[in-house]
């Protein structure tokens, strides 16, 4: 998720690793720094959920740097949310956002091997 500030989907999430759902969150590094999500990711590892930032590769000498832009959830590798919705309290209350949900395996498929390529990836991810 590239911004998650959503009080009520991180309880949601941490509700989940309490049933014993393994829950595990990306999120772009640049958006660890605000004070909402900061709040979001202490609850998150509160609850025992693995958080991790991701800082991407690549991008110009112009000093911007690439974002880890994504927006999706997989489900049970059997589902996907995705759209342009950041979890957020804006997202949830004023923005524009679409969501759609993709419940086919083998998109789900494709989806969670990004997911997992990612997390792997020490050289862009860390707690």
């Amino acid at each position: 998720m590239y911004h998650f500030t959503s009080w009520r989907l991180a309880d949601a999430l941490a509700a989940a690793k309490k049933r014993g759902v393994a829950v595990r969150v990306l999120s772009d590094a640049e958006q660890h720094k605000s004070d909402q999500s900061k709040e979001v990711w202490e609850k998150l590892k509160a609850a025992g959920v693995d958080v991790r930032r991701v800082t991407p590769k690549g991008g110009k000498d112009d000093g911007e740097a690439p974002h880890f832009h994504h927006k999706f959830c997989v489900v049970d590798g059997r589902a996907v949310f995705t759209g342009s919705y950041n979890w957020t309290v804006q997202g949830d209350r004023k923005n524009h956002e679409n969501l759609v949900l993709i419940t086919d395996a083998v998109t789900a498929k494709s989806f969670l091997k990004t997911f997992e390529a990612t997390w792997s990836d020490n050289s862009i991810t860390q707690p």
